[in-house]
């Protein structure tokens, strides 16, 4: 009887466990097919290296050191 329970219980986990990955596998597959999507359309997410913290300092972040010197004055 308790051997019978410990195979059932082995069983359980290993199912369990295969669930688990299959779900995560989805869910890759998932997140992979909407990063090709939206890479075809060039979207973009966010999560560069930029902050959104205002749009000045996105356009200062392409100019040259000269080119800031001239804006502020």
């Amino acid at each position: 009887m308790t051997a019978q329970k410990k195979k059932l219980l082995i069983d359980y986990k290993k199912a369990k466990e295969e669930e688990r990955i299959g779900r995560m596998t989805r869910v890759s597959k998932a997140n992979a097919a909407h990063k090709r999507i939206n890479n075809d359309l060039d979207l973009d997410l966010g999560g560069g290296r930029r902050n959104n913290s205002s749009a000045a300092s996105k356009r200062t972040g392409d100019l040259t050191l000269e080119e800031r010197l001239k804006m502020k004055d």
